[in-house]
């Protein structure tokens, strides 16, 4: 059921949807009942599960804004005089860890009931 905005005129609608005034007590009582917005819920979940928009969200990170970050600030000043460290492209690989000796090898996650 369509909520009457008194901004828009009377029979237009803003891409198809009208828009409720909160101010209003009339769109206080047109909310969509508890199983109407359950059924939202069980739509979502249904279209791209509990994480998927987390999951997209740390891709996104990874793949564009970490890159943007370091282009904001590539330049790393010494207290050299002259000298500076600037930071170019990026990668992100596999967790290594190096060790005193210079060897390195891949982390891994623990397995439960290995180590302490």
């Amino acid at each position: 059921m369509p909520i009457d905005n008194p901004n828009v005129d009377r029979g237009k609608m803003v891409d198809s949807v009208s828009i409720p005034i909160l101010r209003s007590k009339r769109a206080y009582t047109a909310f969509p009942s508890s199983d109407d917005r359950w059924e939202l819920v069980r739509a979502f979940i249904r279209e791209g599960g509990l994480v998927r928009h987390q999951i997209d969200s740390f891709n996104d990170f990874v793949e564009k804004k970490l890159q943007e970050i370091v282009n904001e600030n590539n330049i790393i000043e010494t207290e050299v005089k002259g000298l500076y460290i600037k930071l170019e492209r990026i990668e992100v690989g596999k967790p290594r860890v190096r060790e005193a000796d210079a060897s390195e090898h891949i982390l891994y996650p623990m397995e439960p009931g290995l180590g302490t």
